[in-house]
């Protein structure tokens, strides 16, 4: 610059701005609107340090493939259990803060919690209070009819809706079963999101919205899991590991292990035959307190055991624990022939029993005995 020269307005503004000058080269500007730091050769970026980024892309995948598996076999089971097609499709996975969470969960809604045992921590699934009241109605044999608005939920609608949230968390456990084994139970259910308090505020976590048709209805189905429950998992959500996880099972296979669940949960009667016997009306119409009937089995004969009243077993009365009770002595579906086994020994044979047409009028024969 030549010594009596003198600097322009603009000169002087762009040194005051600090600014390139002119014929200097202006820095590129990165995405986002940030410009790189000039004379290090470094990128600014932006970060948010109350959103941090601790899922990566490939975690995301495995995470949807798990809740994929979920939908599907949830909706098999949920289809069987109230008689229409159900259809439950995944919508979006994606990463933010639990309060986040909370604060998009609009409106009356049924909240889940399921503890992951034995993962720390619970999560939470939630759907809407016209999508519950609609399963509600489909449990009790109704055609699916909408209740009307502001109908006030009661305790045995909560109720039917657990053993509801019950065939979610068994959907979820094997779901889970290609990550790795965890038991899922019911926690709590509540009807207000905020009483779900699994995680801090600020805790990352990851959500998955759901659609789910049932009938004419159409609704969301939101499942959030902490960063808490994941986080001694994330090694295992690599694509490699995902796919070499001891053989993938199929939806099938998943819907039959659920039916198996519930079917083993199913109670059914059992009884034990002790004996049976014949009394005419007159003498029916004179029992008194302290008759007795003595009946046409044998003291010395095993009884027949039936499961919804076919045999199944014999088995040896007697008592346990002050109260009656039967051995079972031996395998004896209905198709075997003979009732009964003698006392003498299993080698001796079987010995039916008498027939209760034939038994001796035992009322009467007890009263003449008195007399």
């Amino acid at each position: 610059m030549p010594p009596n020269s003198r600097l322009t307005q603009r000169e002087i503004d762009t040194l005051l701005s600090g600014g390139p000058g002119e014929g200097e080269r202006q820095p590129a500007k990165q995405p986002g609107g940030v410009w790189g730091e000039r004379g290090f050769g470094k990128t600014v970026r932006r970060y948010d340090f109350r959103r941090p980024d601790k899922f990566s892309k490939e975690h995301l995948r495995s995470l949807q493939s798990l809740h994929e598996t979920f939908a599907r076999a949830a909706g098999t089971a949920l289809t069987n259990q109230v008689r229409c097609n159900v259809e439950i499709k995944l919508s979006s996975i994606e990463q933010g803060l639990y309060e986040e969470y909370v604060g998009q969960v609009a409106g009356a809604s049924f909240v889940h919690t399921l503890e992951m045992s034995p993962l720390d921590g619970s999560i939470v699934i939630q759907y809407g209070q016209d999508v519950g009241l609609l399963i509600f109605d489909r449990l009790l044999g109704g055609a699916g009819a909408q209740l009307e608005n502001g109908h006030e939920v009661t305790d045995v609608e909560l109720h039917l809706l657990r053993g509801f949230a019950e065939m979610l968390a068994a959907a979820m456990g094997e779901a889970w079963s290609n990550l790795c084994p965890v038991t899922p139970s019911v926690a709590d259910t509540q009807m207000d999101i905020n009483l779900a308090q699994i995680a801090p505020p600020s805790e990352v976590v990851i959500t998955v919205l759901m659609e789910i048709t049932l009938l004419d209805t159409v609704g969301v189905l939101s499942v959030c899991t902490p960063y808490s429950v994941l986080e001694g998992v994330l090694s295992r959500l690599s694509a490699q590991s995902w796919v070499g996880t001891g053989g993938r099972k199929q939806p099938g296979e998943i819907v039959g292990q659920l039916l198996r669940r519930q079917i083993e949960r199913t109670r059914v009667p059992i009884s034990a035959d002790y004996g049976s016997a014949s009394v005419r009306a007159r003498d029916l119409a004179r029992l008194e307190v302290g008759d007795v009937i003595r009946l046409d089995a044998p003291i010395t004969h095993t009884v027949p055991v039936r499961v919804g009243g076919v045999r199944k077993w014999l088995a040896r009365p007697g008592r346990s624990s002050g109260r009656m009770a039967v051995r079972i002595e031996r395998w004896a579906p209905e198709e075997v022939a003979g009732v009964g086994q003698s006392a003498a020994g299993a080698g001796e044979g079987t010995t039916p029993l008498p027939s209760p047409t034939t038994a001796e009028p035992a009322a009467e024969s007890e009263r003449n005995r008195a007399a």
